[in-house]
């Protein structure tokens, strides 16, 4: 008897969680690669909070399924969006290139980089009543854009 192998299933797009959890439940061992990316943008009531992670899959449309020799194909007719095995099951794979996948998805390789808030460097509003209020505070900015102490009148 061989080594068991892993063969590259191929599943419809955006069905790969639903593909996985239907294999696992057929008892075989799959192997599905995600990476964990973070949620941005303005946070919405009843969505996640902005900041958050979230798990996609690395190879879009494609799992590992470990497969021993004599052993039964999954069947795409009873499992909705199981397309089949790649190449009918010709196409494998070693323990070793899996487990480095698994490894590396493990250690965050592709991962998203938590993105930290920088605290604004924005100065607190100051209300200028006067013109002479005015033209002190305009200096005062145009000297912190330009790093000009002095300005020229013209």
């Amino acid at each position: 008897m061989t080594e068991p192998t892993w063969a590259v299933a191929l599943c419809e797009p955006n069905r790969d969680f639903e593909v996985d959890l239907r294999l696992r439940r057929g008892g075989y061992r799959v192997v599905f690669l995600t990476y964990r990316r973070q949620l941005t943008g303005k946070p919405r009531q009843g969505w996640n909070r902005s900041g958050e992670f979230i798990g996609l899959p690395l190879l879009q449309g494609y799992l590992f399924v470990e497969l021993h020799e004599g052993q039964e194909y999954p069947d795409p007719e009873r499992m909705p969006g199981y397309y089949g095995l790649l190449q009918d099951g010709k196409a494998r794979l070693s323990d070793e290139v899996i487990d480095c996948w698994r490894r590396r998805v493990q250690a965050g390789e592709f991962d998203d980089i938590r993105r930290t808030e920088q605290p604004s460097q924005k100065t607190k509003f100051q209300p200028a009543t006067s013109p002479e209020e005015r033209r002190r505070l305009l200096h005062a900015r145009f000297v912190e854009m330009l790093g000009v102490p002095e300005l020229a009148a013209s």
